[in-house]
Order: C-alpha cells, then sequence, then structure tokens
C-alpha cells in the first residue's frame, strides 16, 4: 500500500468523525445512560470518591465505580452536560478500531487491517452503542488492551504491568464479563511463545498489576461495603440473569441479532473463513487469528445464551471479528481469479438475509465483479484490483448500514426514549431548589434517571418525601407523571406548568401533614 500513513490518518478520520459529530445533541436515554450520568454526579453530590449512588443515600454495586469515575473527570473538564457523559464511551471506541487495526495488521495485509477498522463504525448497531454511555465498548476496550499488550507489544516489563492494570480496568468496568480477557491474552501469549527463560517474570508481573488496583479500592472501602464491592463484581445484575438452561433451542436469540444488525457482512464473512481455512498451508500464523477470535466469542455466546433474557449488546465482542472476515473476503476474492469463485455462493446467498431490493446490491455486484474477473482473465486486459475491491465493499457495506433492520437500532422503544417535556420542568426545578432539597417525583412506570441529571437534585418519591424527608411549612417543587396529588391530606399543592400528562408543583406542607404522616 502506498501512503500507508496517509491511509491510516484519512481510516482515523473516518472513524472520529463517526463517533463524535453530534456526540452531545441527543437527550440522554433514561436507562444505561441515565444510571452512568447520575452514578457519577453523585460523587460530587455526596462528596464521595469511592461510591456511586442511584438513590438518595444508598449506595450501588450493581456495576462497579471506575467507569462513573471516568465520567466524573469529564464532568470536572467540561461541565455537566451530554459530552461529559459520552466522552469515555466515544473514546473507548475509536480505541477499540486502533486496537482491531494493530492487532489484525499482524496477520492481514494493511489494507484489511484498515478496512475491518473502518466497517465497524458503519454498523448502526456498533455506532450506537459507541456514541451512547454503555458499558459495552469500554470492556472490549480494556480486553483488547489487555490481549495486546500481554501477547503483541515489544516483551517488556511496562508492557506486563499495563496488560495487568487494563485487566483490572476491565474488571472495574463491568465485573464478570472481564474474565474472558485472562484466558484468552494467557493462551494467546503461550501460542506466541512470550514467556521464555528470559521474560517469563512478566507473568507475576501481570497478575500483581492486574490485582492491585481491585485489592487497594477493597481496601479503601468502608468495611460495610467492601463485601458488596467483591461480590458484585461475579453477582451483579447480568450474571444474576443467568440460568441452568440449556443452549437447545436458544441460538436464534445469537444469530438473529446478528443478521439483523449486520446484514450482508455474515455471508461475506462465512465466505472469508472458509477463504482463510484454505489458506492456512499458506499461512498458518493466521491460526493465531482464529484461536484468539473463538476465545472471545465462544465464551461470550455461550454464557449470553444461558441469560434467562439475553441483551444483544453482550454479544459485541463479536462484531469486529465478523467484520473482519468480510473484510477478508471483499479484498481477497476481487484480487485472484483463483478465489473469485467464492463470490457466487455469496451472492446466492444475499436474498436469504432480506427478501427486498437492498439484497440485489450486493448480490448483483458481487456477480458483476465475477463475471469481469473472468473477462479480464480471458482476454488479458489490465484494471485495477482496487476498482472491483472498492465496488464490493460499498454493495456490502451499504445495504448493510441503510437496511431498514440495520437501522432499527435507532428506533428505541418509549419506555427508553428522553422525555423533552420532563426535562424542561427538571430544568426549571433546579432553578427553584436550593443545592441540597430534594426533588419530588410521582410517576407511573416512569423512570426517573433523566429527571436526576438535568435538575442537578437527589431525586425521590412522594412517598419517601413524606415519610423521611417532610417538614411543616416548607415547600418544595415536583415533577409529576400522571399522578394525582388532591388524595394525600394536608397537601396543596399548585401548579408551576403543565402540559400533557407531566405537572410541575409547588407543595406547600401544612401541619396537617405531619398528623397524618
Amino acid at each position: 500500500m502506498k501512503s500507508p500513513w496517509l491511509w491510516r490518518a484519512a481510516a482515523l478520520l473516518f472513524v472520529a468523525s463517526m463517533v463524535l459529530v453530534g456526540l452531545g445533541d441527543p437527550l440522554l436515554l433514561q436507562t444505561d445512560e441515565g444510571f452512568a450520568a447520575n452514578r457519577a454526579m453523585s460523587l460530587y453530590m455526596y462528596d464521595s470518591a469511592l461510591v456511586t449512588y442511584d438513590d438518595p443515600f444508598i449506595p450501588q454495586f450493581n456495576k462497579p465505580p471506575l467507569f462513573y469515575w471516568l465520567v466524573a473527570i469529564f464532568y470536572r473538564a467540561i461541565g455537566f452536560n451530554t459530552w461529559a457523559v459520552r466522552l469515555p464511551t466515544a473514546l473507548f471506541s475509536i480505541g477499540v478500531c486502533a486496537l482491531l487495526y494493530l492487532i489484525n495488521r499482524r496477520y492481514f495485509s494493511e489494507r484489511i487491517a484498515l478496512l475491518s477498522a473502518v466497517l465497524v463504525c458503519t454498523i448502526p448497531f456498533c455506532l450506537f452503542h459507541a456514541r451512547t454511555a454503555m458499558l459495552e465498548m469500554p470492556l472490549i476496550f480494556f480486553i483488547l488492551l489487555t490481549i495486546y499488550l500481554l501477547a503483541y507489544a515489544r516483551p517488556a516489563t511496562w508492557a506486563a504491568a499495563l496488560a495487568g492494570v487494563a485487566c483490572a480496568a476491565a474488571f472495574m468496568i463491568k465485573g464478570a464479563a472481564a474474565l474472558i480477557a485472562l484466558p484468552a491474552a494467557l493462551i494467546v501469549s503461550l501460542i506466541r511463545r512470550r514467556f521464555t527463560l528470559k521474560t517469563w517474570w512478566h507473568l507475576p508481573i501481570f497478575f500483581i498489576a492486574g490485582l492491585a488496583p481491585m485489592l487497594a479500592y477493597y481496601l479503601a472501602l468502608p468495611r460495610e461495603y467492601a463485601d458488596l464491592f467483591f461480590d458484585s463484581l461475579f453477582h451483579n445484575e447480568d450474571s444474576g440473569n443467568l440460568s441452568a438452561i440449556t443452549l437447545d433451542g436458544r441460538w436464534p436469540s445469537l444469530y438473529l441479532p446478528l443478521i439483523k444488525y449486520l446484514r450482508w457482512h455474515i455471508p461475506a464473512a462465512v465466505a472469508g473463513f472458509i477463504l482463510i481455512l484454505a489458506g492456512l498451508r499458506k499461512n498458518p500464523r493466521i491460526m493465531e487469528w482464529l484461536i484468539l477470535a473463538l476465545l472471545l466469542c465462544a465464551p461470550t455466546a455461550v454464557v449470553g445464551l444461558k441469560m434467562v433474557n439475553p441483551f444483544t449488546r453482550y454479544f459485541l465482542i463479536m462484531y469486529p471479528f465478523i467484520l473482519t472476515l468480510s473484510a477478508f473476503f471483499a479484498l481477497e476474492t476481487t484480487r485472484s481469479p483463483r478465489t473469485a469463485w467464492l463470490l457466487l455462493p455469496f451472492a446466492l446467498a444475499c436474498p436469504f438475509v432480506e427478501q427486498s431490493g437492498w439484497a440485489w446490491i450486493p448480490a448483483g455486484t458481487a456477480v458483476l465483479v465475477l463475471a469481469l474477473a473472468q473477462i479480464l482473465r480471458f482476454t488479458g486486459w489490465s484494471l485495477s484490483p482496487l476498482v472491483m475491491q472498492s465496488a464490493l465493499i460499498m454493495a456490502i457495506a451499504v445495504p448493510s448500514s441503510f437496511s431498514g433492520a440495520a437501522r432499527e437500532v435507532w428506533n428505541l422503544p418509549p419506555r427508553l426514549q428522553a422525555e423533552p417535556i420532563a426535562i424542561r420542568f427538571a430544568e426549571k426545578a433546579r432553578g427553584l431548589l436550593a443545592e441540597h432539597d430534594v426533588l419530588v417525583f410521582g410517576g407511573s412506570g416512569y423512570k426517573k434517571h433523566d429527571i436526576f441529571f438535568y435538575s442537578r437534585r437527589p431525586c425521590i418519591g412522594i412517598d419517601v418525601w413524606l415519610r423521611e424527608y417532610f417538614k411543616p411549612g416548607v415547600e418544595t417543587v415536583g415533577i409529576f407523571y400522571k399522578a394525582d396529588m388532591t388524595g394525600i391530606p394536608g397537601i396543596r399543592a399548585s401548579v408551576l406548568a403543565q402540559e400533557g400528562p407531566w405537572k410541575l408543583l409547588k407543595i406547600p406542607a401544612s401541619n396537617a401533614v405531619a398528623a397524618t404522616h
């Protein structure tokens, strides 16, 4: 490849623009983003450096604190806004693409390595998780960083130590989900003969550096919280979803979402896998890559399928490897007439992914490229492979990115979407309440995470306020969704604003409430 640095810069610019442009514009989602924003904000609200909170004065240990520490740092750097909440995930997502490139170029050509990294940012499902404050992309980043530093970086003490720290960071992001990093990093390192008589001591350094941060945090916690933290690493809200069910009949929960979000990359990846197996004699080192992919993807698939309600995002670590196989197929089949024969079964498989007009784009392009390759072979004419490669890549990537099924990830159900009216009322309430006041919330099935973030005030239910925070004669402010205050004795609420089912109320508490509660 001519001017590789120019191509690398172009790939980095593309990835960064896809992830960062307009990152702070949409409102926060109610669940995961609300949790991230509020748990990070609680570090300032409760002057706590170690423990994060979901509800007033109730610490949470469903997730370890590292991601929330990072969001809190960005709060300090750029303010309390959606940019600060999403920027850590966005930067880690760019890092995932960079690490995928660094690992893939050990086994594939420069073009395949770059293309695989770029393709990650063309998939709406991947982009959604790169542009929202989810934990999956940061987790994948630290898993790949652990593997790269231990198995691929220049053997050195610092690399082993940093690999241990990266592994600890993966645990401090999402607990037991990081366990796949250990066997993958160690097995690939052993296959690559990284631990010799001269470097055997890198292994204990790796483990010491990995255990030290978690042990330091455990010892720094108050005793009543230390055991809760340790249990949360292996028994959090995700692992509690595991069951003893068998995998029989559950495989559609894995492959149907993959087909839905990756579309025509799936048949391309299957063809790419066949090409790799056919070329193992010429390039036996690529077996290392297949083992790495298996070590990361197989445990993820098995554990995910054993969950009662598996979330599709838990399989996200499989996507970069599938896209690498797709990139390998697109570039290798157009490079030589000997490999072009796989274009025909790929074209025949395209309509099975989606029976729509989109399917004819990759199928038709594959047939056209195959015919053109045969014509060039028998006529002796010359045509740059780059033309056919570009055509095939675009024919696979564009429909896979813009077909209706792939873009459904952006059409969130109402329970997850931000509510602009509630957010406007939350911002108004912030101006009506003192810094340490609580905001009362009354709702019917509506989660309050985004209200908590935009009001910058602890958000409690009306029953909790009456029971624990009520003081006769003291006014407060409340946001209510499909809720009626008239049935509560002693409460004479006045409406400050109302839009649809939402009300912003001033709640003056009379002495009658004190006698009732």
